[in-house]
């Protein structure tokens, strides 16, 4: 995921929490690495031997330990804010150039869903009304 600052409001409220105190880009590997799966444990005293240290950085490690050492973590899957990335993403390589049937085959989706997704002009909620 791609998020900026801006963004953060696309996350859960869990997950904006844990982005608050060990940053964003963090949080967004444990998201990808984690997101929806088991719990994480979260080691009360810094490891330098820790998994968690090579997936996310020593700062961020230091400062998850600092907050939730001891904890089990549930890693929410955000799926707000992935749905949010591939739709700008399919917009991104329309602009320069994809065809839509290119993008439903790649993303898998619909053609239509596709058309649905670039003549939407809402990012945070794409969902088509059904009545």
């Amino acid at each position: 995921m791609n998020l900026d600052e801006s963004d953060l409001h696309l996350l859960p409220p869990s997950m904006q929490w844990l982005a608050k105190a060990i940053g964003l880009t963090a949080t967004l590997k444990l998201v990808k690495m984690h997101g929806g799966g088991t719990p994480i444990y979260i080691p009360m005293t810094v490891q330098l031997d820790h998994r968690l240290l090579y997936l996310i950085g020593m700062e961020a490690y230091t400062a998850l330990v600092a907050e939730y050492g001891g904890d089990q973590l549930e890693i929410a899957r955000c799926e707000k804010a992935a749905r949010v990335l591939i739709y700008r993403e399919i917009r991104r390589e329309y602009d320069e150039g994809t065809p839509q049937n290119t993008l439903a085959l790649k993303y898998e989706f619909t053609t239509r869903h596709i058309r649905d997704i670039l003549n939407s002009e809402i990012e945070d909620d794409m969902q088509v009304g059904l009545f």
